[in-house]
């Protein structure tokens, strides 16, 4: 799928987050070319320098790899490691976060694969979460960007759990695809509006019909605000005059879809 949508965008750099699961020597070698992936990686990754060039008149196969570097727990418990003190916006949901990060490259090697990588080693300054460590096909990459982009996935990955909860995506009972492939946009589509009709009302408070205060600037993990006892009396929703086609709504109110 990566290498289809690098292909669909051939003008566009592609750019995958993900998490551990994908953290797979083969998947990497396989779409770097293509597509830059940023995914998590072992603190006891097998790290290698690049092979040295091969002098003329050597016998033998070509080395694959050069000297081994220390691994990631070893340069964590190094003293003499060149940490970079950095601050993050929007760490998880929690505002901004004050970091020390150190990166490199290297051959990410085990026996019969490699990928080259930018690795990339974090820490928490204030100590309040385990050292994580972060691989990114892309060698030329400048550490920090790599960090930020994985942080934004936090975002994607609370507004799926914000849809599964509050409006059952995932969890319809339909035994038609066709009815699964429309319902799913549907709720994820309804998901932005009431995040969006909740951002153009900022100062609501809580009246007699029962809704949530709403936060002055809603986001991802804020919860939706509830729907009232009686719809038809409710104030909620802007009064809009609805076109009688769908692709009219989208036509008059761009801004209405996420």
């Amino acid at each position: 799928m990566l290498l289809l949508l690098a292909r669909w965008l051939p003008d566009r750099q592609v750019i995958a987050v993900a998490d551990s699961s994908y953290a797979a020597i083969e998947l990497l070698a396989a779409v770097r070319r293509h597509v830059t992936v940023i995914t998590r990686l072992r603190l006891d990754a097998r790290l290698f320098d690049p092979p040295p060039p091969r002098l003329p008149g050597t016998k033998g196969r070509p080395r694959v790899s050069g000297a081994r570097q220390p691994t990631l727990l070893q340069r964590l418990a190094d003293p003499n490691t060149a940490w970079q003190r950095v601050t993050v916006t929007s760490w998880y949901g929690q505002g901004e976060r004050r970091l020390d990060v150190v990166s490199g490259t290297a051959i990410w090697y085990y026996p019969g694969k490699q990928v080259p990588i930018r690795w990339l080693l974090v820490r928490d300054v204030a100590g309040e979460f385990e050292p994580q460590a972060f691989a990114c096909t892309d060698q030329a990459a400048d550490p920090l960007d790599v960090l930020r982009c994985f942080v934004r996935r936090w975002s994607v990955e609370v507004t799926f759990a914000e849809v599964r909860r509050h409006l059952g995506v995932e969890t319809q009972r339909q035994w038609s695809d066709l009815a699964i492939a429309r319902t799913t946009p549907c709720l994820l589509a309804l998901f932005s509006l009431v995040t969006l009709w909740a951002r153009r009302r900022p100062q609501r408070t809580l009246d007699r019909a029962g809704f949530l205060n709403i936060p002055a600037r809603p986001g991802h993990g804020d919860n939706p605000p509830r729907a009232p006892r009686q719809p038809h009396r409710s104030r909620m929703l802007p009064s809009l005059k609805w076109p009688k086609s769908s692709l009219g709504v989208i036509r008059k109110y761009p801004n209405l879809i996420a």
